[in-house]
């Protein structure tokens, strides 16, 4: 069984999303500093614009959530700290639904094993068996 930590770093790599150890408001900040000194080539110019693209959606997300949900400013500021940390808590939540949607196809496609159907031929006979969702 996977540790908390382990299943978060998974989830991470499956999304590509998360952002270095520096705080949003830094990486944007570098990011537009990058755009504006016109560091590398297109090809780098392109994936820095990506990467700032990204940044700003989810802070924005999260902006527009602390100024229109009282729940969300109430719990964690209705200033930029807040908005950063909800920022952080958007891309979490993105990369635990970017992984579950990933291991859920994977699982999908147990139907067509023989484990699945052979619960199916066994269910008139076992009530448990009966009762499992899905089957």
């Amino acid at each position: 069984m996977a540790s908390y930590q382990q299943q978060k770093q998974i989830e991470s790599s499956f999304a590509g999303i998360s952002s270095p150890a520096i705080s949003g408001s830094d990486t944007l900040g570098t990011l537009q500093l990058i755009k504006k000194l016109g560091v590398g080539n297109a090809q780098v110019k392109a994936a820095f614009a990506t990467i700032l693209d990204n940044e700003t959606r989810f802070m924005g997300a999260a902006a527009l959530a602390v100024a229109n949900n009282s729940a969300f400013a109430s719990k964690v500021g209705s200033g930029m700290a807040g908005v950063l940390s909800l920022t952080e808590l958007f891309k979490q939540r993105a990369e635990t639904r970017v992984a579950n949607s990933l291991i859920d196809a994977s699982l999908d496609s147990l139907e067509s094993t023989s484990l699945v159907t052979n619960l199916k031929e066994m269910k008139s006979g076992n009530k448990a068996i009966r009762e499992l969702p899905g089957i």
